[in-house]
């Protein structure tokens, strides 16, 4: 329930491009979002993991706090970019015949 408005922008405004929205032809809103709504969210999540692992592990987890670390959303975002030109250029070699072996490796956990 706390994440609805995450899933609002997410599929009409970043996944799907929602015609009538991008078109501003009578499209409903988009739901409100905030800093506070994103915290919320997040600190709901937690608090499900955080039940499933005391009942799994005797366990918990400190989440809070997470995105102070070094380098935060920026280095978070510069990763992922990393992550989906590899991804390209992985494809871009199959699709040309270069298959590697590296390629198919399974990595450690």
């Amino acid at each position: 329930d706390k994440a609805e408005f995450c899933r609002d922008w997410r599929n009409r405004r970043i996944a799907h491009k929602d015609l009538g929205l991008a078109l501003s032809t009578g499209a409903e809103p988009l739901k409100p979002a905030s800093q506070a709504k994103v915290k919320e969210a997040l600190r709901a999540i937690s608090d499900v993991m955080n039940a499933i692992s005391a009942h799994y592990m005797d366990s918990t987890t400190f989440y809070e706090g997470v995105g102070g670390s070094p380098g935060g959303a920026i280095s978070l975002l510069y990763v992922l970019d990393d992550g989906l030109r590899a991804k390209e250029e992985w494809h871009a070699r199959r699709k040309a015949g270069d298959y590697r072996p590296e390629d198919y490796q399974a990595r450690d956990p």
